[in-house]
């Protein structure tokens, strides 16, 4: 028997391509919606900024899936104004 035929094979989390959408792969990251939400409810303005992919838009998805007031829109296929209104208005 072969060393790694015991070994249970996982698929890497790591090598999701773009914001990651399903919710079990969105690790360890309640904490943080939960502290983005506590400073929305006071009022505060909040930005996100890092280098490329550190999770920026996945938290943005999620932040939009667990409060339907906002909406996350793919900006990387918005090149004018006409593409702006066309995704906007598909949500």
């Amino acid at each position: 028997m072969e060393p790694n035929s015991l070994v249970k094979k996982t698929p890497n989390p790591f090598g999701d391509k773009g914001r990651i959408e399903n919710p079990s792969r969105f690790f360890e990251q309640k904490k943080l919606l939960n502290e983005v939400f506590g400073e929305l409810e006071k009022g505060t303005s909040l930005s996100l900024i890092g280098g490329d992919k550190t999770g920026k838009s996945s938290l943005l998805y999620h932040v939009s899936k667990k409060e339907p007031h906002f909406i996350y829109l793919d900006m990387q296929k918005v090149h004018d104004e006409g593409d702006f209104f066309k995704t906007l208005f598909r949500h």
